[in-house]
């Protein structure tokens, strides 16, 4: 079973970049960043 949770408005720090996205992540590792998620349904 895959544990899914939505981080809303994170915050992101690469080495040129910070940034506040919203991400996926599954089974504790970070699935996709805010401009590849998928609606998963549920009220939002």
């Amino acid at each position: 079973m895959v544990s899914r949770t939505v981080v809303q408005g994170g915050l992101v720090i690469t080495a040129a970049d910070e940034m506040h996205p919203d991400v996926l992540v599954e089974d504790g590792r970070v699935a996709a960043p805010a401009a590849t998620l998928i609606d998963f349904g549920g009220s939002g």
